[in-house]
Formats: C-alpha cells, structure tokens, sequence
C-alpha cells in the first residue's frame, strides 16, 4: 500500500463520491458499505449521500491520506440536512431478496443501485411514496439527467421489485402507466433532442 496516496470525498447530485487509487484492500472495504456503486467510465465509488455512510466511509479509512471537499463537510454539519428513514435497512431488504430469488450479480448491483437512488432522491422512507412519487422520479431520471431507454426501463424494474416482492406494498400502475403511458411524449421529446449526440445520452 502507498503511504502517500489520497483519497478524495466529494459531494455529487445526492451521492457521496469516492476517489481513490486501485487497491484490493480498499475495494475489500468499500464493498461493506451498503448501496456502493462502481462507475466504470468515470474510474470512481459512489454512495447513497447520509450522515451515517459518511462517517462510515471515515471510520473503514481512517488512518489514510483523505481529502474530505469542503461543501461535502458543511452539509453533513448543518442540522437541517434531512436524513434518509429507513435507508440501510430497506438496502440490505433488497440485497438479501434478490440473493434468494437467484438474480444474477450485475442485476443486484443495478437495483441496489437504483433504489439508494430512488431513496436518496426524496429523502422519504418508500413506504410512505407513491405512484405519484415514482413518476416524478423517473421524469426527474429522463428530463434532468438525460438517461438512456434502458437505464429507465432498468429503474423501474427495481421500483417494481422494491414494492412487490420487498415492502409488500405493490404499485399495480407502476409499469403500465410510468414505463408506457404518462412517459412516453416526455421520452420522445428527449430522443430527438440527443439524437445527434449519442455519446452524451446515457445515465448520469
């Protein structure tokens, strides 16, 4: 291990944003921490933005070259940030569901990811979200931050599996209506306007 090499925490969007050199010590660690994502094109870890992953992330590295971005500080000290109900729990709910129902690695990854996502997003405990909430959700996914098709179609399948086979709290509108319907003309809209920029037309 290099003594001298820095670790970086950043504030992105309502995550918490990991830099740091390749190391299978670290990512042995990173891997205990519920909702990690890994971001293959950027070279970076992410996790759902509370006050707990933090000082988690702190805790597993402490003794490191870290270097904590000062906005990211601030936030976590401000009384007013609001924090995530329920957060952990509902995550290692959904990991463990997906383990016995035989889904494949990459899918758990994808909605573990999505859900911390979902979560983070509104601040709410799930439970208490509904349709309604769900279609904000996914307009804020395809106006705001200009997501693929399949992205979307990926994220409302782990709503529809956060829901039905987790919270035992089914949204029987949830594919009719946000995958098909009430989306539709806002996804179109966003095809053509990146249609001539393929590159930039991918999930955030």
């Amino acid at each position: 291990m290099n003594p001298r090499a820095q670790i970086k925490l950043e504030k992105e969007d309502k995550r918490i944003k990991l830099i740091l050199p390749y190391n299978p010590t670290y990512i042995k660690k990173i891997k205990t921490i519920p909702g990690y994502y890994w971001h293959p094109d950027k070279k970076y870890w992410s996790f759902p933005y509370s006050k707990d992953i933090l000082k988690r992330i702190l805790s597993i590295f402490k003794g490191e070259n870290i270097q904590v971005d000062s906005t990211l500080q601030v936030s976590f000290n401000q009384k007013s940030e609001k924090e995530r109900p329920n957060q952990v729990q509902t995550t290692e709910a959904v990991k463990k569901e997906l383990k016995l129902r035989g889904y494949s690695q990459n899918t758990r990854k994808a909605y573990l990811h999505h859900v911390e996502r979902y979560i983070s997003y509104f601040a709410k405990d799930p439970k208490e979200l509904d349709e309604k909430h769900i279609r904000d959700y996914m307009l804020y996914l395809i106006d705001k931050k200009k997501v693929s098709r399949a992205y979307h179609d990926q994220a409302v399948s782990a709503m529809k599996f956060l829901y039905d086979c987790v919270l035992n709290a089914p949204k029987a509108d949830i594919a009719k209506h946000v995958t098909v319907h009430t989306l539709r003309h806002s996804f179109a809209t966003h095809l053509n306007l990146y249609s001539r920029q393929p590159a930039r037309y991918r999930a955030n």
